[in-house]
């Protein structure tokens, strides 16, 4: 990727995503084919809103499909975070959160209903964006330290693994508002600690 770093302004006002796939799209759609084979039961699959033009039939069920998985989760779907309130406790056994808890003002509200509709032994599979992250709808971005430590004491009998994803290529394509085709597909899969622009998570109770 050549960027000339003297432009003030980005290409895309809004991190890429007017123009449907940001450049983090990449992280979270392969996050979200890596934890297939590890669905099952009653999953709920809290999708984000780059979803919201897609059929109900997401990509999490698709991917059971074509990988010939035979775990026969059953997948539920919601993107509206309020409504985890009026579900009732123990009920899934894998929550799927992708890209939406930085968009709840009361974040740690909602990650303390994630825990309450998970079963015992049950996962949470979330993404959550690293700092550096502005503009509405997004209240929150996170280090890798503040989002482990909130997991951590929210789920206090459960084991959190932690992955930050990103680069200094990857943040400049970001913040400039690049589309993930624009990107070098290879520089996607090296990660600096320093330029985390996200983490993947896997909580289990």
């Amino acid at each position: 990727m050549a960027i000339a770093i003297n432009y003030l302004l980005p290409f895309e006002s809004r991190f890429g995503y007017d123009l449907r796939w940001p450049v983090e799209r990449g992280y979270i759609e392969q996050f979200r084919q890596q934890i297939v084979e590890d669905l099952n039961g009653v999953v709920l699959d809290l999708q984000d809103s780059t979803y919201k033009d897609l059929p109900e039939k997401s990509t999490l069920t698709d991917a059971l499909e074509l990988t010939g998985a035979t775990n026969n989760a059953q997948v539920y779907y919601k993107r509206n975070l309020l409504t985890l309130k009026e579900l009732p406790g123990n009920t899934f056994d894998c929550i799927v959160f992708t890209h939406s808890l930085h968009t709840a003002y009361n974040f740690k509200t909602v990650m303390h209903h994630c825990r309450r509709v998970l079963k015992p032994g049950g996962t949470l599979f979330l993404t959550v964006p690293g700092k550096g992250e502005w503009n509405n709808p997004w209240y929150w971005s996170f280090t890798a330290d503040e989002i482990r430590r909130l997991l951590v004491k929210i789920f206090s009998e459960g084991s959190v693994q932690l992955e930050s994803l990103g680069n200094a290529d990857v943040a400049v394509a970001y913040l400039y508002g690049l589309e993930l085709t624009s990107v070098d597909q290879n520089k996607l899969s090296y990660h600096d600690p320093e330029y985390q622009v996200m983490h993947t998570i896997r909580v289990t109770t």
